[in-house]
């Protein structure tokens, strides 16, 4: 999938770095706007949003062969997540910072409600930010003609750290409260509660992973496709549901299905992303006091670890091989994590 962002003039979609001589200013300034928008809607409305485009974007790349819808719309300054989930969740913790928000984690929130300009110019300025950090990662050379990691979501987390360094009080890995364990949070600490159980999140892992890497085998024009349904689904979770946050999971198993055939390497990098983003939280986000997204590092994750591996040989491999990473990794996440929420600090 590929998540280029077109910001810069007279290069198509994906092209190489050295094709990026001229940066679209339009882009720039629309990119305030979606920054606004991120704040006004909330971080998390608006990425709900980039969810429902995604899926119209992939039908119509499906039908026409024409990625420009998803490219300019579904990851441009209107609902791309650098711009708009990132500005909006700068802005929540700006908020947050002036004591109109309980904490600057909260995500759902609509800030329009606060009436005050000053909110939502902060998600515009940081909406700008995302699209700036972004392409200055894509300028950064690819290995092998593969890119490097997935920059739409390193933006994401760059950005999210640079919030917490200048609106948030608890330091970038927040401060644990005493008697309390990083790594088994628990009541409202927790990021989300129904992950928390490592034999929850594996046979999740396994629930996501396997239907998208089916899909991604049967039908790779349509992807993108099982990203948006995730995303999109995300609005049962902002109506108060307990329902899985899991497009990591999703994308992380599609790109390495698409590239390699094997169902099973799409498992292992399912496990990957989705043991790391429970690690991330316990990490960065749940002893914080702004958003700091572990889909969006977990990501960064296993999208860096794929083109080492791919020019390495490794995910060449075939036979029994991928069943065992996928079976290893499993194993390895499940018990790296029931070990961690043992631990007392």
């Amino acid at each position: 999938m590929c998540w280029t962002i077109p910001l810069w003039q007279n290069s198509a979609p994906c092209s190489k770095t050295e094709d990026m001589e001229q940066i679209d200013w339009n882009y720039l300034i629309a990119a305030f706007g979606g920054g606004i928008i991120g704040a006004a809607f909330g971080p998390l409305p608006a990425f709900i949003l980039c969810g429902l485009s995604a899926i119209i974007g992939a039908a119509i790349t499906l039908v026409t062969g024409d990625p420009s819808f998803n490219n300019i719309v579904t990851w441009g300054p209107l609902l791309g997540p650098h711009i708009t989930f990132a500005g909006g969740a700068a802005a929540s913790a700006f908020a947050a910072k002036k004591g109109m928000l309980c904490t600057g984690r909260d995500i759902l929130t609509p800030l329009l409600k606060f009436n005050s300009p000053l909110i939502l110019i902060v998600g515009g300025i940081f909406g700008v930010l995302g699209a700036i950090l972004t392409y200055a990662l894509e300028l950064i050379p690819r290995i092998q003609a593969l890119p490097w990691t997935n920059t739409i979501a390193l933006s994401i987390a760059i950005n999210a750290m640079i919030v917490r360094l200048w609106f948030g009080r608890t330091g970038l890995l927040g401060k644990v409260p005493e008697g309390s364990s990083r790594w088994a949070p628990a009541g409202e600490e927790e990021h989300l509660p129904w992950h928390v159980r490592p034999s929850q999140l594996l046979v999740l892992s396994i629930g996501i992973s396997l239907p998208t890497a089916y899909i991604a085998l049967s039908l790779p024009a349509s992807s993108g496709m099982a990203f948006g349904l995730s995303a999109a689904a995300l609005i049962f979770l902002q109506m108060g549901r307990k329902i899985p946050v899991t497009h990591h999971i999703i994308l992380s198993a599609e790109l390495v299905v698409l590239a390699t055939g094997s169902i099973w390497w799409g498992l292992t990098w399912g496990f990957l992303a989705a043991f790391l983003a429970e690690i991330f939280a316990c990490l960065f986000l749940i002893h914080g006091d702004s958003h700091i997204d572990p889909p969006a590092m977990a990501l960064v994750v296993t999208y860096s670890l794929y083109p080492v591996l791919s020019v390495c040989g490794f995910l060449s491999l075939t036979g029994i091989y991928p069943v065992l990473t996928a079976v290893l990794c499993g194993a390895g996440g499940y018990t790296l994590l029931h070990f961690l929420r043992r631990k007392k600090s």
